[in-house]
């Protein structure tokens, strides 16, 4: 159960990460609604399970060199792919794929650190 609450909350994070990429960069904008902004999320999901493995395989290297900053050019390849799939999606420019990568890394980073930090707490026994 523990799984699946994880899973959901990095979905809503995700998605709420878009929001604030599409808020935040004139270049970036979501269409269709709610169903829109879930098929988006879903999707780039998938495309990120699938190409962003491949990528993150393939530049291992460079991500370490980097110490991992790599990996923000390879959500940024993965977003721009995404967009060229769905039309829910518009990403005007590499440019704005990379500064909206950027901010969903950021949210998705701080969704992981307070989860983090959620699960470490004791709980206390109620007397």
């Amino acid at each position: 159960m523990e799984r699946v609450k994880g899973a959901l909350t990095a979905w809503a994070a995700l998605a709420a990460a878009f929001l604030l990429a599409a808020w935040l960069l004139p270049g970036m904008s979501l269409h269709g609604g709610l169903r829109g902004l879930l098929w988006t999320t879903l999707l780039f999901s998938l495309v990120n399970l699938v190409l962003g493995s491949i990528l993150r395989t393939a530049a291992h290297p460079l991500v370490v060199c980097s110490l991992g900053l790599f990996l923000v050019v390879i959500n940024t390849v993965t977003l721009k792919t995404t967009a060229l799939i769905t039309s829910d999606l518009e990403v005007r420019g590499v440019a704005t794929a990379f500064w909206a990568a950027l901010v969903m890394s950021a949210v998705t980073l701080a969704t992981r650190l307070l989860r983090r930090r959620h699960r470490a707490r004791p709980v206390e026994a109620v007397s």
